[in-house]
């Protein structure tokens, strides 16, 4: 059986910043632009809105999702049939009473319905809010095409007492559904985590267990500090418990 726990993302973010050393920088609402690799290492370059800032750096560890420019850069592109498109509406806590019985807006809830996508929706209830979302193959990479489909699925959830129709927010992303062959552990003193690399669940396609998991065995890998070659074999060791 799985287990899952339901947190407040944001909150635990910022959990996890906090626990950085003072020496730590950090940068926010800044976007890579550039990463380049000479004889002493590794140029990045990022974008923010007082202008570019410049790093060196000995290593780079991409940790940053499906659309990895860390990956782009080693021309590792995930394949195009892997690129799902992931969209979810928030109700907020006034719009609750109205969706649906007490009952049934307790527990996780995960549906299927090929008609829709030959993967899976999901109702998740928070303590301020009921997300409902799902996660659409490429045919569906078009926002029109998207919004029809979770049209379709509020309609099918009214038969099960369900009343989705009322205002939302709604957020979209890609997403990676790939396989074994798709995992990429990085090159060069290049190196990737999460689903950067290709390590997502395969029973949720999201939260953070997978990408702890790699991140924990690349950083077990570094702290040997054997060379780039012997660091990446260590590391993909470290990860075979993920291809199971």
């Amino acid at each position: 059986p799985c287990s899952y726990l339901n947190l407040n993302r944001h909150a635990f973010e910022e959990w996890l910043v906090s626990l950085l050393p003072t020496s730590i920088d950090t940068l926010y609402s800044h976007r890579c632009t550039a990463i380049k690799q000479d004889h002493n290492g590794y140029t990045v370059t990022f974008k923010g809105i007082n202008g570019p800032v410049v790093h060196n750096a000995k290593m780079v560890v991409g940790a940053d999702g499906a659309n990895s420019c860390v990956r782009r850069y080693l021309e590792r592109k995930p394949r195009s049939g892997i690129q799902y498109l992931a969209v979810q509406d928030s109700f907020g806590f006034d719009e609750i009473e109205r969706i649906g019985e007490p009952g049934l807006l307790k527990e996780y809830v995960a549906f299927f319905h090929p008609g829709l996508t030959d993967f899976y929706g999901w109702i998740i209830p928070k303590d301020d809010r009921i997300l409902l979302g799902m996660a659409m193959p490429p045919a569906a990479r078009g926002l029109r095409d998207a919004a029809m489909r979770m049209q379709q699925m509020k309609g099918l959830l009214t038969a099960l007492g369900y009343n989705f129709n009322g205002k939302f927010s709604r957020v979209g992303c890609n997403l990676l559904r790939p396989s074994v062959r798709d995992v990429f552990h990085g090159k060069g003193g290049a190196y990737l985590i999460g689903e950067a690399a290709g390590w997502i669940s395969p029973s949720s396609v999201d939260g953070y267990s997978y990408a702890f998991i790699s991140a924990a065995a690349l950083a077990k890998a570094i702290l040997k500090g054997d060379g780039q070659e012997k660091i990446l074999r260590a590391y993909q060791l470290g990860t075979l418990p993920l291809m199971g």
